[in-house]
């Protein structure tokens, strides 16, 4: 775009600071038109294999040099549950600037036995660059139904919050037999979805590592040996489907973030039922289709069972945390 000036149309009668405030407005004018071209150069994702790199240049946040970078503890760690929604919750949560997301591909599992031992330097270099008045968050689903965790958490740093994303549980078990099934097929040993959550005799099998991960309440009763109630925040997954901002909006409240987060930062993709991010020109950024996505096909009177088994623990949960959710 060209832009050509000519002082001698200026009416002569304007006085010198008149003419300075008008060349001002211009340049003024002209550079907001430069920066919305600019910023409007967004680069293809699709061509960027490195997934932590993908996901900070859809989040507009910028690159540091690991090197030099400042790092510090995270304040906050998302502890669960797997297939719950933590993908997509964190990634809407870091849009927010003064959240440091730690989005490393692998969680860093510190506070189970697999990481423990690497001790408190080898953890706080897990997480991501972080400026003056951010806070640092850790993603590990996996904490949750870890035994040791919420012990060693609460002993390594007893003012943490805590976040628990939570869905409907039967879909969450469902969800999780399908990551399994592409993540680590040979642990299945070829076994169904029913197979794997009943016994001999068809009964539900309350030792199915899926089905306890949906059992909410027992679970949070361990967390809440060691963390006040006001230092746990529980997310709806299923409303954080329908309606993002409202559960974001908690999460800014309960982590003392300025209000920020609103409905103009994402759009919903129709073919996927699903809100996308927004960026700055427009451009729908959505979250890679996962493999474990969908469900599978299960026998009515399988899943009637799982309903009523869920049923009194969905009730204990909802106790417990003093919010109803329409599962």
């Amino acid at each position: 775009m060209t832009f050509l000036f000519h002082f001698r149309s200026i009416p002569h009668s304007l006085n010198c600071m008149k003419k300075l405030t008008f060349i001002s407005l211009i340049t003024i004018m002209i550079f907001h038109i430069l920066r919305l071209q600019f910023i409007c150069i967004e680069p293809d994702l699709d061509s960027i294999e490195d997934r932590n790199l993908r996901k900070m240049i859809m989040l507009g946040k910028n690159l540091e040099d690991e090197r030099t970078c400042r790092k510090e503890i995270p304040k906050c760690i998302i502890v669960g549950v797997i297939k719950g929604g933590t993908e997509a919750f964190s990634t809407f949560l870091a849009l927010h600037p003064q959240v440091a997301m730690q989005f490393k591909a692998k969680p860093t599992l510190y506070f189970t036995d697999i990481n423990y031992k690497k001790g408190k330097s080898w953890y706080k270099n897990q997480m991501p660059c972080s400026k003056h008045g951010q806070i640092t968050i850790e993603k590990s689903p996996q904490y949750w139904g870890w035994n040791h965790a919420p012990s060693r958490i609460h002993l390594f740093y007893p003012t943490m919050k805590v976040i628990l994303v939570v869905r409907d549980p039967v879909s969450r078990a469902t969800s999780h037999y399908l990551k399994q099934i592409y993540s680590n097929p040979d642990e299945l040993q070829g076994k169904t979805f029913e197979e794997m959550i009943t016994d001999g005799n068809g009964e539900i099998n309350t030792k199915s590592r899926v089905l306890q991960l949906s059992a909410y309440a027992p679970i949070l009763k361990q967390w809440l040996r060691h963390f006040k109630q006001n230092q746990i925040l529980i997310v709806d997954g299923n409303n954080l489907n329908k309606n993002p901002v409202m559960e974001l909006r908690r999460a800014e409240r309960f982590l003392n973030l300025t209000s920020y987060i609103n409905r103009d930062m994402f759009v919903k993709n129709t073919e996927r039922d699903l809100y996308c991010i927004k960026s700055k020109c427009g451009k729908e950024y959505c979250l890679p289709e996962s493999k474990s996505s969908g469900h599978p096909d299960i026998d009515e009177k399988v899943l009637e069972k799982l309903k009523k088994y869920f049923d009194p623990l969905n009730e204990e949960f909802f106790k417990i945390t003093g919010r109803k959710f329409v599962w």
